[in-house]
Formats: structure tokens, C-alpha cells, sequence
């Protein structure tokens, strides 16, 4: 979120971040990870026939997903480490006799060297040592981090109507066309188990909407919205003229250094 001050001090509004604030944010998250999944799509045209479909997409990415975990590593005993994989069991003793014709100097050295370390124990020392740093450093990883880069980007969502039980084919459209968008996800965070961040950044956006429409719902063709919007839905989201700017923030959705159109921050803390 935002640093500036936008409201006064009596009051509180949290706002997301300008760009440099939000990549900053993206490249600490990556840097301090366990696993980091980078997807690049130069166009993607996707139409949400059902809310069905939908709810698959979200189970699948939020559930499967995010929440997925590697199994822990099986154990493995003491002993069978120290015998060598072609060694049998009834050699054994030749170890031990081995061990028993090393001089006894070598013991009395590591005697000497173990009540030197004992005589010059310091707590300080435990808590300042490299395991103890980093068993703390892996608790402040974050469990993984999802980028989906999007160059040009096309969504049509069909979303059920009041009065689709008297008329199957009535039903409301959505329609999305973006350009440079970017998702960004973390879980986990800073070893949170419950503390999760979504932000999405997007420089041009335009929405088209019918709350009302007639027509059948054509399933399995992307041909009807691929290169053109339908005549039947209305323009509702778009971007302001080029003498139409922000006196602060300037030019918005023209692509390179202007500022994105739309820029969102979600939080969830269980």
C-alpha cells in the first residue's frame, strides 16, 4: 500500500501503491521466497461461458495451487547412512576394530579441544549462530509467488439473469479489454501462514456491459469477440481523451511510463 499521506491526520485511507511502489514490493517478495511461478502471455482471449467454469478456474488456482505443499522427505535411520550399500551386516565388527587401532592421542585431542569449547560457552554465541539465523530466516519466507504478465487481454463472462428460470437464453455479458496487465499474488507471507496479498496492475482497460441480453449462448468459438466487440453491448469503462489528464498523475493508459488505469491491492488475514 501507498505511503503517501492522502487524507488528513484525523482521518485514514489506504490506497494502493504508485508503479515504483508496487515493484518494489514484487521484487523484496520474490527475493525472499520458496518457489516463484513467472507466467508471460502476449495475448489471451478467454470467455467465461457459466459460472461453473468459473468456480473450476478459482478452486483450481486458489486451492490446488496455492495451497499445495511438498511432501516432507521419508526418514532415514542412523545406522543405515554409515554402512555403505554394499557392505553386509556380518562385517560389522571389522568396523569396530578398525575404530578401536586409531591411536588414543586422537582422543585425548578431541577431549581437550571439546573442554576448551565447554570452558568458553556463551549464550550469546548460540543465538548469534549461522543455524540459528537461518532457521529464522526461513520462517520469514514466503511460501510462493504467482506473476501472470499479460500483453494484450480479451475476457467475455456471461452472468445469469433474475429471470433465467422463465427464459433460458436471457442473461447478462461482461466484457474486458485491457492492455499490460499484470497479476501478482503471494502467499504465505513473511511466513504467515494466514496472510495473503493479490495485486493487479493494468494500464489500459476498457469494459463493455448489456445486463439484458436475448441471444443464445454460443459455446466451444472465440470467433464472435476475437477481433471485434458485439454491437450489442455498451461501452461503460474507457479511457479519457489525450487532453483529458490528472494534473498530479498525468496521461493515464497510453502505454511506457504513464500511470496504470487501474491499480488494486487486496489483503486477507484469516
Amino acid at each position: 500500500f501507498s505511503e503517501q499521506q492522502t487524507a488528513p491526520v484525523s482521518d485514514e485511507m489506504v490506497m494502493p501503491g504508485n508503479a515504483r511502489e508496487m515493484k518494489q514490493f514484487r521484487d523484496e517478495c520474490g527475493g525472499r521466497t520458496c518457489m516463484s511461478v513467472e507466467v508471460t502471455a502476449p495475448s489471451v482471449t478467454a470467455y467465461m461461458h457459466s459460472r461453473e467454469f468459473l468456480e473450476i478456474l478459482y478452486n483450481r488456482f486458489n486451492n490446488d495451487l496455492l495451497m499445495w505443499e511438498p511432501r516432507p522427505p521419508r526418514p532415514r535411520s542412523y545406522m543405515s547412512s554409515l554402512i555403505p550399500s554394499s557392505t553386509d551386516l556380518n562385517v560389522m565388527h571389522m568396523f569396530r576394530h578398525r575404530y578401536e587401532d586409531l591411536p588414543s592421542t586422537v582422543e585425548t585431542e578431541a577431549s581437550e579441544s571439546e573442554d576448551d569449547e565447554s570452558m568458553h560457552y556463551s549464550v550469546h554465541e548460540q543465538h548469534g549462530s549461522p543455524k540459528g539465523a537461518k532457521q529464522t530466516s526461513l520462517k520469514l519466507l514466503n511460501k510462493m509467488c504467482f506473476t501472470l504478465s499479460i500483453g494484450k487481454g480479451k475476457l467475455l463472462a456471461v452472468i445469469p439473469h433474475v429471470e433465467q428460470a422463465l427464459n433460458p437464453d436471457i442473461h447478462a455479458e461482461l466484457m474486458i479489454t485491457l492492455k499490460d496487465g499484470l497479476l501478482f499474488s503471494v502467499n504465505q507471507h513473511a511466513g504467515d501462514p494466514d496472510l495473503k496479498y493479490l495485486c493487479l496492475q493494468v494500464n489500459s482497460i476498457q469494459m463493455h456491459h448489456n445486463g439484458c441480453v436475448m441471444l443464445p449462448v454460443p459455446i466451444g468459438t472465440l470467433d464472435h469477440i476475437r477481433d471485434k466487440i458485439p454491437q450489442h453491448l455498451k461501452r461503460r469503462i474507457c479511457r479519457s481523451d489525450r487532453w483529458v489528464s490528472d494534473k498530479v498523475q498525468g496521461l493515464a493508459g497510453y502505454g511506457g511510463d504513464s500511470p496504470d488505469m487501474l491499480t488494486l491491492v487486496v489483503k486477507t488475514k484469516r
